[in-house]
């Protein structure tokens, strides 16, 4: 194993196998409890891929439907194993990854993490399961469009994008679950469950050395074909919003409201894109965070009330930030959004702001070490990346005032939607007449 270096206590492994699989530990020593992520960079967004220079075409939704069939084997529900072993296991699909793990407070990681490792790279999904399975994700998909937080989501990335499949659900859409097929499920595992292609992260208090003879021994039992060269096939997407309103009417108490702006995605290495979400996260904190005056004054006005967000979101074939709002003055709130965007300039930020905010974001992230879930989840996710999360934390401090400047130019305040949920009862809205 290769030592990572860095600037905190924590002794990072790093081991790719003969297969491929790269497997990073995090040492805790003293940390009761111990905890795995498996993932493989395979999502909503990789329905459409580039398999061998040929193009495959998946049902939207395939890697939901697929990790959800993956705890299913012969021998019974996969959960219900890893709960006699003492362990609590879930899983997640998002529009980048697919990730598998387990946490214990037991010592002995054998049998969990042999677990782990063995139902990821089984594949024995039978094809009454996969008919069985399609109501249950239908009522799923359902049961989300009844969930307005969820909704104003979707019908947002429905503003921005005509072409790009962000435009649906992570779990896709009625007409795809009931068109997936054995057939599907089963390319899919193969083009992206290969070792080569996913991550194991490991925390845990107990000896790396041993934690890795562990998984060394379970996958020199096992073999795999070669790995096939897979890309995203991504969808041509015109560069301005595909419609700039959207009203809906939900069971809600107070108008939900979300606006957001759709930027062209950069072609950046790991680390612009880094800087690039940090750039924006520091201007975003600075004109409308905590430290800002005008944030208290539009609470004090009910522009904004406590479930006032903003977030970035940036990809290699997309990239927007939102803001989300529950508000009964939907229509000052737009307006004010915009109006301080476009007077933004980053040149003005004082630097003792700046030095603030890195301050902030750094302690933030030390205190996030100390966070089992969260640690793993980044440092997997870098990985994927083919960073050290642990790098991550020094780039926080590297931003300029330069580096925002930059950053600001590329923003576009007029390639904008807002997306609004009105109570039942009513039946027009200010803010957009």
């Amino acid at each position: 194993m290769e030592r990572m270096p860095n600037e905190f206590q924590d002794a990072c492994y790093k081991e790719v196998l003969n297969n491929g699989l790269e497997v990073r530990i995090i040492h805790k020593p003293g940390f009761v409890s111990s905890c795995a992520y498996f993932g493989t960079p395979y999502g909503a967004l990789d329905a459409y891929q580039i398999v061998d220079g040929k193009e495959v075409r998946i049902p939207l939704g395939s890697a939901h439907f697929l990790e959800h069939k993956l705890f299913e084997d012969e021998e019974g529900d996969i959960l219900g194993q890893f709960t006699r072993l003492g362990a609590n296991a879930n899983a997640f699909t998002s529009y980048e990854q697919t990730v598998y793990y387990f946490s214990t407070a037991k010592k002995d990681l054998r049998k969990p993490l042999n677990l782990l490792l063995d139902f990821v790279q089984k594949f024995s999904v039978t094809e009454e399961s996969v008919e069985k399975e399609k109501d249950i994700i239908v009522q799923e998909l359902l049961s989300y469009e009844q969930i307005p937080d969820m909704r104003i989501i979707v019908e947002m990335d429905q503003c921005l994008y005509e072409n790009h499949l962000i435009r649906y659900d992570i779990a896709g859409c009625k007409e795809s679950v009931y068109a997936t097929k054995l057939s599907d499920l089963k390319a899919a595992y193969e083009y992206n469950y290969h070792p080569a292609k996913m991550k194991l992260v490991i925390l845990s208090g107990e000896d790396p050395e041993v934690l890795m003879g562990i998984i060394r021994e379970n996958q020199k039992g096992k073999t795999f074909e070669a790995p096939k060269e897979v890309k995203r096939l991504v969808l041509p997407e015109p560069k301005k919003v595909h419609r700039k309103h959207r009203t809906l009417h939900m069971d809600v108490q107070i108008p939900k409201v979300a606006v957001a702006f759709k930027m062209d995605p950069l072609e950046l290495n790991d680390w612009g894109r880094i800087k690039r979400e940090l750039c924006f996260r520091y201007l975003l904190e600075a004109s409308f965070g905590t430290c800002n005056s005008i944030l208290q004054k539009w609470l004090d006005e009910g522009i904004v009330s406590d479930y006032f967000y903003y977030a970035t979101d940036f990809n290699d074939d997309y990239a927007y930030l939102m803001f989300y709002n529950e508000t009964e003055k939907v229509s000052s709130f737009l307006k004010r959004v915009r109006y301080r965007l476009r007077h933004l300039d980053p040149s003005e930020i004082p630097e003792e702001l700046l030095e603030r905010l890195k301050k902030k974001f750094y302690g933030q992230a030390v205190i996030a070490l100390d966070n089992m879930e969260d640690l793993g989840l980044n440092v997997l996710k870098s990985a994927y990346m083919h960073l050290d999360y642990y790098d991550y934390l020094n780039a926080i401090r590297s931003i300029t005032k330069e580096d925002l400047v930059a950053c600001w130019k590329e923003f576009d305040v007029n390639n904008s939607v807002s997306v609004t949920i009105l109570p039942e009862e009513e039946s027009e809205i200010s803010a957009l007449q």
